[in-house]
């Protein structure tokens, strides 16, 4: 099977530009399309990467919260700590029920 690095790049950049205005309109924080662009690629990229490359480091749990807690703080850069944390939380809500509707889609036609 050929993975195209740029299809993964672009529909990466577009689902993470999506999930976070989401989370954005939801936690009810101010969006700046810019910021929420250069967040977007920073996720895209680091799947990029790990598709790419095989480090036991980007696989960790722990990493992909890191990742996910940076492309908050890009996004969002004036909210505090425990607004932020909030936030990721509903970004993860944002993005589990995403994943789930494109699941029952795919299952169930």
């Amino acid at each position: 099977m050929t993975i195209y690095l740029d299809i993964v790049l672009i529909e990466n950049l577009i689902i993470n530009y999506i999930l976070l205005m989401s989370t954005g309109i939801i936690s009810k924080t101010k969006l700046n399309y810019l910021s929420l662009l250069i967040s977007s690629t920073v996720g895209s990229i680091y799947s990029v990467i790990d598709y790419v490359a095989n480090i036991d480091m980007f696989f960790s749990f722990f990493i992909k919260i890191i990742i996910s807690y940076i492309m908050i703080i890009i996004s969002f850069p004036k909210i505090k700590l425990k607004k932020a944390i909030k936030v990721l939380m509903y970004f993860y809500l944002v993005s589990f029920t995403f994943r789930w509707n494109i699941i029952y889609v795919i299952i169930f036609n």
